[in-house]
């Protein structure tokens, strides 16, 4: 839930650009990307919500469209990285209505992840330790209307802060595999809900208490500067939220209604191919 509208990528830019010049010159002395990669690829997700008494309320599977951009960047005595995920697509839902009539429907799914990681490695080591902080705003999950069943629309913001390891192994023929671990946590995600089940009225909710935890494995061939190189990778998350606190919300008609997120559970697995192109 956002406790105002969600800036525009507009309004983000016009923000975000003249602090990067302000600290470009420092920058440009300091650190230098060394860095590029593409990916697109294929997502399986799942998602359930619970009751109060753990009964399963409703279940969502798909398959969505997933790319990644990111750039690394060797400063300080740590490696950088600025990533942003994209996912989109739609997912098979079953569920029930509130007067508990089985429903089958499409959810229509987009979110979007920028993060910023920082790893620093062991001298002499295959391992590091990194952490990141993450930002998903104003990803969307509409449900559409079947019959008299009305739908509606989420958009959710969420705050990411995660703890990561890494081990990187080398493989024959001068290919390399790099394992991660992330564990996340956070402030709890801000729901807004809208529909004409709703009225005229924009819901505004908090979700429960989170954590997820992430694993990936990448494999690529030995970085060679100057070149684009292909990579491959697979990656598995997987996201608890507890139920969030009921808000009284007064509809159209009058009528007093109380509406809280449940409890939730989104698993994802992604595999995505792309090119790597290294700087130096």
């Amino acid at each position: 839930m956002s406790t105002g509208p969600t800036p525009s990528p507009q309004g983000l830019w016009r923000r975000l650009v003249p602090g990067l010049a302000f600290l470009a010159p420092a920058v440009q002395a300091a650190c230098v990307p060394s860095q590029l990669d593409l990916g697109l690829g294929a997502q399986s997700s799942r998602w359930h919500e619970e009751g109060a008494s753990g009964e399963r309320l409703l279940q969502e599977r798909g398959t969505l469209r997933a790319a990644s951009l990111a750039v690394g960047l060797p400063c300080a005595g740590l490696h950088w990285v600025a990533q942003l995920d994209l996912e989109s697509g739609t997912r098979d839902y079953q569920g029930r209505s509130t007067t508990g009539v089985p429903l089958s429907t499409q959810s229509r799914v987009r979110s979007q992840r920028l993060q910023l990681q920082a790893w620093r490695p062991f001298e002499g080591s295959a391992w590091s330790v990194g952490a990141r902080l993450g930002w998903e705003p104003d990803s969307r999950r509409a449900l559409a209307s079947v019959g008299a069943v009305q739908g509606y629309e989420e958009s959710r913001d969420r705050w990411r802060l995660g703890l990561g390891a890494r081990w990187q192994h080398e493989l024959p023929a001068a290919w390399q595999g790099r394992w991660e671990a992330w564990l996340d946590s956070g402030p709890r995600a801000r729901l807004s809900l809208d529909g004409e089940a709703f009225g005229a009225t924009t819901v505004r909710l908090e979700e429960g208490r989170w954590s997820s935890l992430a694993l990936a494995w990448t494999l690529s061939p030995a970085p060679q500067a100057g070149r684009w190189q292909p990579w491959l990778g697979w990656r598995w998350e997987s996201l608890r939220s507890r139920a969030g606190e009921p808000v009284a919300v007064r509809m159209d008609s009058g009528r007093l209604l109380a509406v809280s997120q449940p409890a939730y559970r989104q698993s994802d697995w992604r595999l995505v191919a792309g090119l790597r192109l290294t700087l130096d």
